[in-house]
């Protein structure tokens, strides 16, 4: 299982609801960029993939579930995001396609939209017609920044997790292990990147004014 950041609240409601078998049909992760928001939906798709896992949060990382979901080609779980500035209808065609046949390796198939509030007027629409019938044994995850900028259609039938910017510690922490750089550099970037691991991970220490 990859390392999570923070965001323990909000495993623990997801965790709950996978073990009481209680999954709704539908999230949206809303949050800042580069908090975490995509991780804890690929964590999600990882723990209903893995072939050890007992009906909870976590994966074993060995299995042929958990090695096919971190490689991207598990065949129940399935990702749409912006092709170019948008996404378009005919990803979400393909999706709606994907989803008529039942799930192959896992108990259910999970679709992950990331940046769903990039998806055209036409794409949007077609999701909600999925969203209002959605298929047997499958769940969706909508991820976004901009939650503002999807259909209230589609956020009511969406059950919303919330995720808030990461501490600058938290950050800093981990930054100054993944870039190699000093204690005091790392809490210079976390500061500047507003609790955003996404940012703390690429930004230029020679832009950060002192």
């Amino acid at each position: 299982m990859k390392q999570i950041i923070g965001h323990k609240s909000q495993i623990e409601q997801l965790r709950k609801a996978i073990e009481s078998k209680r999954l709704p049909n539908a999230y949206l992760f809303v949050g800042p960029k580069g908090v975490g928001k995509r991780l804890v939906a690929d964590c999600l798709a990882l723990s209903l993939a893995c072939l050890n896992n007992k009906g909870t949060w976590g994966a074993c990382g060995e299995c042929a579930g958990c090695i096919k979901s971190t490689n991207g080609n598990h065949p129940d779980q399935l990702l749409v995001e912006p092709s170019g500035e948008n996404i378009k209808i005919d990803q979400i065609r393909e999706l709606q396609s994907d989803l008529r046949f039942h799930s192959m390796e896992s108990a259910k198939k999970i679709a992950i939209v990331d940046d769903a509030d990039r998806m055209t007027e036409s794409a949007s629409n077609s999701l909600l017609k999925v969203l209002e019938e959605p298929p047997e044994s499958t769940h969706f995850v909508l991820v976004s920044s901009m939650s503002h900028g999807l259909l209230p259609t589609i956020r009511s039938r969406s059950q919303a997790i919330s995720f808030s910017p990461l501490r600058d510690g938290d950050v800093a922490k981990h930054i100054a292990k993944g870039r190699g750089i000093s204690e005091m550099d790392a809490m210079r970037v976390a500061r500047f990147a507003g609790g955003s691991l996404g940012i703390a991970m690429t930004v230029d220490i020679d832009f950060i004014d002192e």
